[in-house]
């Protein structure tokens, strides 16, 4: 048998996996990434063949302990959703191959765990996935997997590799492009040799004067220091020498939306600017389509354009689309979607956040998008003389709120509207009531819900309460 164990390159390969599934597949289940990772690991070439999936003895070994019913957990593997790598039981990574490996070692078998993995990356729940992808439960499962585990006969692929499908071609480089590319390496990979890097640049000038990404080079660097003057020098002077480079018109128009920050353009001045930022923008992805922080920076530009566009959504989408696992990505398209009124979206975004590993303070800044929506919502309602379900709203609103801003918006509108001081008593009971189940002080709790009863109107607040009611009693339990 090869062995796949002693050659450093393994974990290279696993790496690699980790990296790939991280930027593609987020929220992958935990097990099936370190499963897939630990089953690519072991990759070799044989001549003109491809191993796939060679065994991993020590994992085997590891798990020889456990090879009693019940003795795997995989269910505590299987059934978790949080990151976690103890589920108890066996180690994760020999429990995890194995599993993946006997999965895999079957097409059938391989097939319903590519589709359980699609489910649950879909958001469908887990118990729900496994039941409607694989054709046996659990237990059984867990059977098939250690008969497998104490048999010697670990199944692997062999692929025929065609040479002549991508063949290899050793092309010169000039001189100035060679120093270019060191130094974009050197920027990239080493921020602490920004001089010796800046010297590549200055150096490819020297040798070929014009030269766009050279002066783009430099640009970035006096952007990084802050000189925005003498970034934005170099900037156009790489746009004027090389405007069809993707990378030229990305640092260029960057750079330009970078200098608004949050907020949008104030005069006529700060709106061209704006819109030289888009075109640059536009015009690198147009020369590169698969560049994804062309098209999130491209976005972020289009957001801060006054009116709202769908432009801007499917500039982010795409972004997304190839960074699924970028928080701040995820947060404008976020934006972009509250700004065209597409609450399921945006609902959608901020469920998928947390499995992106958002820490509270963002998921809360999340939260509060949606609430302003709910805000402009309500502000609807108004308008179209519904001042009740209005009211409820606004109310609803100040109770979840965190944000003083909105807060105070919400209690002037409140304060326009009929029954104020009712509301605003309901709301303050109802904050308090949610604090206080969230700090599971269960006897003050029932007392402010019982306050809370006493003055609720008939409608959406006694709903409110039967719902906090109910939830009293489940964490009572």
């Amino acid at each position: 048998m090869i062995d796949s164990e002693t050659r450093p390159v393994r974990f290279v390969y696993k790496q690699y996996v980790h990296q790939l599934l991280h930027a593609k597949l987020p929220t992958l289940p935990l097990w099936l990434r370190h499963g897939f990772a630990e089953y690519y690991s072991t990759f070799e070439v044989e001549g003109d063949e491809a191993l796939v999936g060679l065994p991993i003895p020590a994992h085997r070994d590891a798990l020889r302990g456990h090879l009693a019913p019940g003795g795997l957990r995989l269910e505590a593997l299987i059934m978790q959703t949080g990151r976690t790598r103890d589920v108890g039981g066996p180690a994760l990574y020999p429990l995890a191959w194995a599993l993946t490996h006997y999965l895999g070692s079957d097409p059938v078998r391989a097939r319903q765990m590519t589709t359980f993995a699609y489910q649950v990356v879909r958001d469908t729940p887990v118990e729900q996935a496994y039941a409607e992808s694989f054709d046996f439960d659990l237990t059984e499962l867990e059977e098939r997997l250690i008969t497998y585990l104490k048999g010697t006969n670990f199944k692997y692929t062999r692929a025929a590799i065609d040479r002549g499908v991508h063949p290899a071609r050793v092309t010169r480089l000039a001189p100035h492009e060679a120093l270019f590319y060191l130094g974009d390496l050197m920027a990239h990979t080493q921020p602490n040799r920004q001089e010796d890097a800046a010297a590549h640049f200055r150096g490819a000038l020297q040798r070929a004067p014009g030269h766009g990404r050279s002066l783009a080079g430099l640009g970035y660097f006096a952007e990084l220091a802050e000189d925005d003057v003498t970034a934005s020098t170099y900037y156009q002077q790489a746009v004027a020498a090389d405007s069809d480079h993707f990378l030229v018109q990305y640092l260029y128009g960057s750079s330009l939306a970078k200098s608004f920050g949050d907020r949008r353009p104030v005069n006529e001045e700060e709106q061209a600017r704006l819109n030289l930022a888009v075109a640059a923008l536009e015009r690198s992805v147009e020369q590169w389509g698969n560049f994804a922080p062309a098209w999130s920076r491209l976005g972020y530009a289009r957001n801060l354009q006054p009116e709202a566009s769908q432009q801007a959504v499917e500039a982010l989408e795409n972004a997304h689309g190839l960074l699924p696992g970028r928080l701040d990505i995820a947060f404008n398209l976020l934006l972009a979607y509250a700004r065209i009124d597409n609450r399921e979206a945006a609902e959608a975004i901020v469920a998928r956040m947390g499995f992106l590993g958002a820490d509270d303070a963002t998921l809360t800044r999340g939260r509060e998008v949606l609430l302003t929506m709910d805000y402009r919502d309500a502000a609807r309602l108004v308008r179209q003389d519904r001042l009740d379900d209005a009211t409820h709203l606004f109310a609803r609103i100040l109770a979840q709120t965190t944000n003083p801003a909105l807060q105070q918006q919400v209690e002037e509108q409140l304060g326009k509207l009929e029954s104020t001081g009712q509301v605003l008593e309901f709301s303050k009971l109802y904050r308090n009531a949610i604090n206080l189940l969230a700090e599971r002080r269960f006897e003050a709790a029932t007392e402010a819900l019982q306050e809370l009863e006493a003055i609720a109107q008939p409608g959406q607040q006694q709903n409110e309460v039967d719902k906090l009611s109910k939830t009293l009693a489940a964490m009572q339990k």
